[in-house]
C-alpha cells in the first residue's frame, strides 16, 4: 500500500475526521483542502513529495559534476550530504542545494495555504488550524533534518511585517524510506510561528501517537526549541 493511501485511510478511519471531499460541492467555489479533524479543529492539506521532484535535483548535481572537473565523483547512489561534505566550499554549496530543493516545497507551502484560506472562509472556520500534511515515500533528498530545517525558514519568512504563509500553522512531515535491511519510517511535526491556538500541539501529539500505534512505529520525544517538534521513526 503506499505512503498516500495509507494516510487516507488513517485519516478516514478517525471518529472526529470528515473528508471534504465528500462535502457538498457548492460550498466550495475556489481551492479546497483534504480533511477536517477533531470536530474541524484542525483543516489537513495533504501534498506528496514526489520521486519526480527528486530526480529533477539529482538531474541537476550530475549535470554540475559532468562540467566541473572539481566537482566530487561518486559511483551508485549516495545520500545528499556526503556530496555536500565532499566539496570543495561545502557550505556555500550547502546553501545553493538546500536554496534549490527548497523550491520544491516552497511551491507546496503556497498552495497549501491557499487551499486551507480558501477552506477556512468556504465553512466559516476562521478559528480552526491550518495543517500541512507532507508525505515523503522513498525520495532520499528529503530527510527529516532537511525538510524541517527549509519548512522552518520558509514559514519564518515575513513580507511588510506579517508571515507570508500564515494559514500554514503546523506542518506534518511522515517519512517513510527503505534499506537494505528493513522498511522505516518517521513522524515529525513541526508547529510554525504562525499558529495561534494552544491546542495545535495537544491534537498534534495525539494524531502523531495515533499514526504510530497505527503503523507500528515506536516512539520518541524530540528536543522542543522555539518551535514543537514531535519525533518518531520505527520498522
Amino acid at each position: 500500500m503506499t505512503l498516500e493511501r495509507k494516510f487516507h485511510e488513517f485519516a478516514s478511519s478517525l471518529h472526529h475526521g470528515e473528508c471534504i471531499d465528500s462535502l457538498p460541492n457548492h460550498l466550495f467555489k475556489e481551492d479546497k483542502a483534504d480533511y477536517l479533524l477533531y470536530y474541524r479543529g484542525l483543516i489537513l492539506e495533504v501534498k506528496y513529495l514526489t520521486e519526480d521532484r527528486g530526480k529533477t535535483i539529482s538531474e541537476r548535481i550530475n549535470q554540475l559534476a559532468n562540467s566541473d572537473p572539481s566537482f566530487p565523483q561518486f559511483f551508485g547512489t549516495v545520500h545528499i550530504e556526503d556530496v555536500i561534505r565532499s566539496h570543495r566550499d561545502s557550505e556555500k554549496f550547502r546553501q545553493w542545494i538546500c536554496n534549490y530543493a527548497a523550491r520544491t516545497l516552497d511551491a507546496v507551502i503556497q498552495k497549501a495555504n491557499r487551499q486551507i484560506q480558501k477552506t477556512k472562509k468556504a465553512l466559516d472556520l476562521e478559528r480552526s488550524t491550518g495543517v500541512l500534511v507532507l508525505l515523503n515515500e522513498g525520495v532520499q533528498l528529503y530527510d527529516d533534518d532537511f525538510v524541517l530545517q527549509e519548512v522552518s525558514r520558509l514559514l519564518h519568512k515575513k513580507r511588510d511585517g506579517s508571515f507570508e504563509r500564515p494559514h500554514v500553522e503546523v506542518v506534518w512531515y511522515l517519512n517513510e524510506y527503505a534499506t537494505a535491511t528493513t522498511r522505516l519510517g518517521s513522524s515529525n511535526t513541526f508547529i510554525g510561528p504562525a499558529a495561534r491556538n494552544d491546542h495545535a500541539d495537544r491534537f498534534m501529539n495525539m494524531l502523531h501517537v495515533a499514526w504510530c500505534a497505527t503503523n507500528g512505529y515506536a516512539m520518541k520525544r524530540g528536543i522542543s526549541t522555539q518551535c514543537s517538534n514531535t519525533g518518531s521513526e520505527g520498522a
